[in-house]
């Protein structure tokens, strides 16, 4: 039976210039890879512009791993701007099952209206 993967966490904030930690867990026996991926939401982005550093990383468990944590980064910028929300996602790659909650809601709190 293959693993099946799924985030520890549904939604989190954070603020601009903070990096936080999401928990990317694995179940069942064997090995697998994923991608995990950012996708925009709502927000005051910018045409080119991301208030985040984007994220489109394949992932490498082992039979032996249960467990990886995906950094994902606000970057700061000077606008005074309301919170942007974008999502972090899981995409099937080999050897392996998606579950849920297989995405993440990610606010980004603008400091200098906050």
């Amino acid at each position: 039976m293959e693993p099946w993967f799924f985030f520890g966490i549904e939604k989190i904030s954070m603020y601009e210039g903070e990096t936080v930690e999401i928990p990317l867990l694995k179940e069942g026996e064997g090995s697998g890879n994923l991608w995990v991926v950012t996708s925009s939401g709502t927000g005051a982005v910018g045409a080119g512009e991301a208030d985040y550093i984007p994220i489109k990383q394949l992932v490498r468990f082992s039979k032996n791993e249960s467990c990886k944590w995906i950094n994902v980064t606000a970057l700061t910028d000077d606008k005074a701007e309301p919170n942007e929300i974008f999502r972090l996602q899981l995409l099937a790659a080999s050897q392996c099952s998606i579950g849920l909650p297989n995405i993440v809601i990610i606010t980004i709190k603008n400091q200098a209206i906050s």
